[in-house]
């Protein structure tokens, strides 16, 4: 699909990582799963994402959007069809395996777009101009994205309705 924008990604780790990112993606899966009703995890599938017929899937057949069991290895592309939640899943896999890989090891995930060019998702104003780089609607997607824990949450304090008046303000 060359012709509209892509998001694609390649997961590579290291035999030191494996162990590390497979209990990564398996537990953001996990969480995904409840969090937003996506599909639960099968032998062949890792996850089924709720809009736009997209899953991560599991072989050694090296298709895209699929990671091999044994070594943690695959690459894949996401489009426009796919909806916003593959995005957020990637965006918060990489901001969890930044947290807990030493920073010496290397990074096993990277993205880039249907060009080549480097992807960064590292925080919300990022995810939202690769969401709409994808012709999608950010819309609300901030509180999906503090959902699952890729932002803090935001307090709103001109929304918040006191049943007293303040005394400061």
């Amino acid at each position: 699909m060359a012709d509209s924008p892509s998001f694609n990604w390649l997961l590579e780790p290291t035999i030191d990582q494996r162990e590390l990112v497979n209990a990564t993606v398996v537990d953001l899966a996990k969480e995904f799963v409840s969090v937003f009703e996506c599909s639960e995890c099968t032998d062949q599938a890792l996850i089924s994402f709720p809009e736009g017929d997209f899953t991560i899937t599991l072989g050694v057949d090296n298709k895209e959007n699929q990671l091999s069991p044994s070594t943690l290895k695959g690459a894949g592309e996401v489009v426009s069809c796919h909806g916003r939640y593959p995005l957020l899943f990637f965006a918060t896999l990489k901001k969890l395996l930044s947290v807990s890989l030493p920073l010496d090891s290397g990074f096993p995930l990277t993205f880039c777009d249907q060009i080549g060019e480097e992807v960064n998702l590292d925080d919300m104003a990022q995810l939202d101009a690769e969401i709409r780089r994808m012709g999608l609607d950010p819309g609300n997607f901030r509180d999906e994205a503090e959902l699952i824990g890729f932002v803090e949450k935001l307090y709103k304090l001109d929304q918040l309705s006191p049943s007293e008046p303040s005394m400061f303000f």
